[in-house]
């Protein structure tokens, strides 16, 4: 299980006091003026950093998803014993199940090709997920990946996990997944300590 660090926030609240402190002292040229607004919102950005965190945790806890510290952008490969079409069809109507779920930017079943996007939200610019089937006789290569629609985001609040998380969880329930890497970030639930 993937533990955080008690100094997650640390970043945010030097950064936020650092801006605010130059700021300060560069308009004022006192470095009391500069220090006491800065730490004022240092504290702020953390504690509203962290609410925004623990609402994080609680959403994935309420989709059956451990949390954990996962990367903005997402990606896997699974190999699924099932014709391209099925695949295709259930990633299809796990994507339009995802709580988020926004619309489709591109549907080729032929290909093996879905995009779609995902709303915005208060915690999140909305994402990006992209799925592609090969066929490999018996099997289909499935490469699929959730990243953030603004390219600078560094902190999704787990949006993309939860979103792949979710997909792989409908397929293992619908089709016999072979393998999946990484594998031990998706493969369970909450109460296996996915």
């Amino acid at each position: 299980m993937h533990k955080r660090r008690s100094t997650r926030f640390l970043g945010p609240f030097l950064a936020v006091s650092l801006a605010i402190g130059i700021a300060g002292y560069a308009s004022s040229r006192s470095i009391p003026f500069a220090i006491a607004p800065a730490a004022v919102a240092g504290i702020l950005a953390t504690v509203l950093i962290s609410r925004f965190d623990r609402s994080a945790a609680a959403r994935l806890s309420a989709h059956g998803l451990r949390d954990g510290d996962y990367p903005a952008r997402i990606s896997v490969v699974t190999a699924v014993r099932a014709d391209p079409a099925l695949v295709f069809t259930t990633c299809e109507t796990s994507i339009k199940n995802l709580p988020n779920f926004g619309t489709i930017t591109r549907h080729d079943k032929e290909a093996g090709v879905l995009r779609c996007r995902t709303r915005r939200s208060i915690q999140s610019w909305g994402e990006n997920i992209s799925t592609d089937l090969e066929p490999r006789g018996a099997l289909t290569l499935l490469h699929l990946k959730s990243e953030p629609a603004l390219w600078t985001v560094t902190e999704d609040m787990r949006m993309n996990y939860q979103n792949v998380a979710l997909i792989v969880r409908d397929l293992q329930r619908a089709l016999a997944v072979e393998s999946l890497e990484p594998a031990e970030y998706f493969s369970g639930s909450a109460d296996s300590s996915i």
